[in-house]
């Protein structure tokens, strides 16, 4: 069985599923933490997604659920940007690692303007291997930025293609000092 089947057969949507789980693993403030939860868990009720756990001293950990398998990243650098796809998965994150290179190319840093480009992209073309992604059947339908840094956590959202506006809302969480180990859950 699927997991959208999963998902129906318990009465749950997809996006309370992951509001859910997020939730829960928010109670995991360091990194091992949310590593162990996610060890422990039992994801069949929940689409298919990527998981990264952010900690204050630069750390991420990622891992993906294929709807059957966990797949752990613990080095999630080596993966950037982190890709996901319904629509040929492998295909679709090669076309736009490539895209997130070719915008890197020459400064070999990745800014703000380099990232919020990158989002926008309609490369190779606008279609389904694109970052911002549109197809007959379903689009990119929002752009949420996180940034964790030594004294916050902050999260930018703005709903709709990033082509078309990156207006939206932001929240900042402070941290205190002594909070030497925050961590941020991004489903």
């Amino acid at each position: 069985m699927d997991w959208r089947k999963r998902v129906r057969s318990v009465g749950v949507s997809s996006e309370w599923s992951a509001i859910a789980f997020r939730d829960r693993l928010y109670q995991s403030w360091t990194l091992l933490g949310v590593c162990q939860r996610l060890g422990r868990a039992v994801l069949t009720r929940f689409a298919p997604c990527t998981i990264a756990a952010l900690e204050r001293s630069g750390h991420t950990a990622v891992m993906e659920w294929d709807g059957w398998r966990k797949t752990w990243i613990p080095d999630a650098d080596s993966r950037l940007p982190l890709c996901s796809s319904s629509f040929d998965p492998e295909s679709v994150a090669e076309s736009r690692r490539r895209e997130f290179a070719r915008i890197l190319e020459g400064s070999g840093v990745s800014g703000i303007g380099h990232l919020l480009a990158f989002h926008r992209s309609h490369a190779p073309q606008r279609g389904p291997y694109s970052t911002c992604m549109h197809r007959a059947d379903a689009e990119t339908v929002s752009f949420t930025w996180v940034s964790v840094t030594a004294s916050e956590i902050s999260l930018y959202y703005a709903p709709g293609a990033p082509c078309r506006s990156v207006a939206g809302w932001s929240e900042t969480m402070a941290l205190a000092p002594e909070e030497s180990t925050g961590c941020l859950v991004c489903c």
